[in-house]
C-alpha cells in the first residue's frame, strides 16, 4: 500500500496500515486536514462535541505517550485498552460520531497489537507516534467544526 493509492474516506474505517509508516501516515493527514467544511461536519464529526472529543483526545494521547516512552507491556496494554473503553463510553453518551470512533479504533487497535505482537514497546514507539498525528489532525477538525 503506497501513500499515493491510499484515499481518507470519512465514512470507512481507517485502515490500521497508516499508521505503519510515516510517509502514509502523513498523507492520511494531510487528506483529514484538507477536507472540505461540509464533509467533516456531515459525514464525520456531525453530532460530536468539542469537550467529549477532547477527552477522548487526552486518554488516547496519554495511551500512545506510554507506548513512546517504552513503559511495560502490561501497562501499556492497560492504557490502550483504557483508551479503547473510554472511546467506546463517549460514543454510547451519543456525544463522538460512529465516524470518528471509526478513525479513532484502528489507531489504538493497531498500536496495542504492535505492543502485544511484538512485547517490546520500543518497538512500537513509530506506530504510536503516527497515531497520535492521526488523532492530533482529527482534534483540528473538531475544533474548528464541532459541537459547542
Amino acid at each position: 500500500m503506497s501513500s499515493s493509492s491510499f484515499t481518507f474516506t470519512p465514512m470507512k474505517p481507517l485502515d490500521k496500515k497508516v499508521i505503519e509508516l510515516a510517509e502514509l501516515t502523513s498523507n492520511v493527514a494531510t487528506q483529514i486536514l484538507t477536507l472540505k467544511e461540509d464533509v467533516a461536519k456531515y459525514q464525520l464529526i456531525r453530532d460530536t462535541t468539542v469537550t467529549a472529543y477532547r477527552r477522548v483526545h487526552e486518554i488516547v494521547s496519554s495511551a500512545l505517550e506510554e507506548v513512546e516512552r517504552g513503559t511495560e507491556i502490561s501497562q501499556a496494554i492497560l492504557a490502550l485498552t483504557k483508551a479503547l473503553i473510554h472511546v467506546r463510553y463517549q460514543l454510547a453518551r451519543n456525544l463522538i460520531s460512529q465516524e470518528l470512533v471509526n478513525q479513532i479504533e484502528p489507531i489504538v487497535g493497531a498500536v496495542l497489537d504492535c505492543v502485544k505482537t511484538q512485547k517490546d514497546t520500543s518497538k512500537c514507539r513509530e506506530h504510536a507516534r503516527n497515531g497520535r498525528v492521526l488523532l492530533d489532525a482529527l482534534a483540528v477538525l473538531v475544533y474548528e467544526h464541532g459541537k459547542r
